[in-house]
């Protein structure tokens, strides 16, 4: 199950593809945020949450700082195409790119980093990746999902 907010993830709301589920959507840039309240009620231990680039680069970021220090089980999808999409595909003030993204979640403290995408060369030839994030093909996708979403304490 995914988290939403404003934005491409009200979207995906209207359309459930199969294995594809968007739960809650909320304010840009409150992302996560009903994850912390919610999860000490929930029945599951872990929640997904989808966030663009853009929403990310200009309040997001915060969404993930909170999470840490509540020390929620989360997993932040962050989508980076280079836009913010919803308001009219316009750039990203202060744009950060795949390896910039690594590294701010890596100083707020995310416990692993995955990159998942459809060109993994591509995304290492483009900057040096922050120790310990690790690139996978987006075939790879359910997988990667699968293990992010083990509780903490079991994650390799």
């Amino acid at each position: 199950m995914n988290l939403g907010g404003t934005g491409c993830h009200a979207m995906a709301a209207m359309r459930t593809m199969e294995g594809r589920e968007t739960a809650i959507l909320h304010h840009m840039g409150g992302e996560g945020a009903m994850w912390i309240g919610m999860s000490r009620f929930a029945e599951r231990d872990h929640m997904f949450q989808n966030i663009g680039d853009g929403t990310f680069s200009h309040s997001g970021s915060m969404a993930v700082r909170a999470a840490v220090a509540a020390n929620v089980n989360i997993t932040f999808k962050v989508l980076v195409n280079g836009f913010i999409s919803m308001t009219g595909g316009q750039e990203i003030p202060g744009q950060l790119d795949t390896v910039g993204i690594c590294r701010d979640v890596l100083a707020e403290g995310a416990r692993k980093v995955v990159v998942v995408t459809e060109d993994p060369r591509r995304v290492r030839r483009h900057g040096t990746l922050p120790r310990g994030v690790r690139v996978e093909h987006r075939k790879k996708l359910l997988q990667v999902q699968t293990e992010l979403a083990k509780p903490p304490a079991s994650r390799s």
